[in-house]
């Protein structure tokens, strides 16, 4: 966004602060009710809008959380359904979302469900699975309704929050006070040799609205491309020319990743959450083989909207590439917070 373009918008950032402001107020006071639940609810969110990698870290959690009985709950952004789902793994990501529908096909010991009113699905989820040990809550940071047990905020180091705005003239939901309501922050993306000083000036700029645990990752990508028609067919890393095909917030740290290992990159990004049509792919596929690329790479979330779509060759040739998280320190800080849960 261009810097006139944030000078005009911020009349409406200052309305954005007073509507934000005076709805934490009010939540604060008690005025508005917070939701308090019989189990332990670890919420994950962010305070800026979209990329901090929040799926990657719940999918982190569900790990962690081995053995417990453990229901993830998402409000299923981008779907075109309403109302409460479980979701299941044959699915489509029209009903549930992109994300919660990624996590039940990798964990389908787990339950995920999707409601956009989560003290609802919270009840109902308690009500038809009365043994659950644990419930995340995806990107519930801004939801306060429900109070959650643990609060994790996420913060991208790349996309600083302490340099933002409020939306629309920058990515902020709310302002950085909001960041009092988190039990333990995690800097995200961070690079592989991030230092010790750079860690202490992100603390440094944050501490003055957050004075507690925290902790730094990164992501891992896999040594491997994994077919999205065949999740048994894999092909290992070999640089060569391919398309980038992605519809996520953020998608520079993934094309410089590929580029890192040597591949010569045709990049074709859309718009977060992206819901491809057959004319898409059309197009994809006449790209594909003008530039004689022998295959697609794509995000894992990209994959599972590509995969709701029956027909078009194209998608023979379309693997994505799969990433988990990976902490840099702070990991022992937030197992102990959560094993005395």
């Amino acid at each position: 966004m261009s810097n006139t373009l944030k000078i005009v918008l911020l009349p409406f950032s200052g309305l954005f602060y007073l509507i934000t402001g005076i709805r934490n107020l009010m939540f604060n006071k008690g005025i508005l009710k917070e939701h308090h639940f019989p189990i332990p609810i670890i919420s994950v969110g962010n305070i800026t809008v979209g990329g901090t990698g929040k799926t990657p870290h719940i999918e982190y959690l569900i790990k962690m959380l081995a053995g417990k009985k453990t229901v993830i709950l998402s409000r299923g952004y981008g779907r075109k359904s309403k109302g409460f789902y479980w979701v299941e793994s044959d699915g489509n990501a029209n009903i549930y979302g992109d994300e919660p529908l990624q996590i039940k096909n990798k964990f389908r010991e787990s339950d995920v469900a999707v409601c956009e009113k989560r003290v609802k699905g919270i009840k109902r989820i308690l009500h038809e699975k009365p043994d659950t040990d644990f419930i995340l809550l995806d990107d519930a940071y801004q939801h306060r309704q429900v109070k959650p047990s643990f609060n994790i905020l996420l913060v991208d180091f790349n996309r600083p929050m302490y340099n933002d705005l409020l939306l629309p003239s920058g990515r902020l939901r709310e302002t950085l006070c909001g960041m009092k309501r988190a039990n333990f922050v995690i800097v995200t993306k961070c690079l592989l040799d991030i230092s010790v000083q750079q860690k202490q000036i992100v603390i440094d700029k944050l501490s003055r609205y957050y004075i507690g645990n925290y902790a730094f990752s990164t992501f891992n990508y896999a040594n491997h491309f994994v077919s999205i028609k065949n999740a048994n067919h894999k092909i290992s890393l070999q640089a060569e020319k391919i398309i980038l095909l992605t519809g996520i917030a953020q998608a520079k740290p993934m094309k410089e990743a590929l580029e890192q290992k040597g591949f010569d990159v045709i990049h074709l990004q859309y718009s977060d959450h992206y819901a491809y049509k057959i004319n898409d792919l059309e197009m994809i596929e006449a790209i594909h083989k003008k530039s004689q690329t022998r295959y697609i790479v794509t995000s894992e979330k990209d994959a599972i909207r590509l995969k709701s779509i029956n027909t078009t060759d194209v998608l023979n040739v379309i693997y994505y590439w799969p990433i988990e998280v990976a902490f840099l320190s702070g990991e022992a800080a937030l197992k102990d917070a959560i094993r005395i849960m």
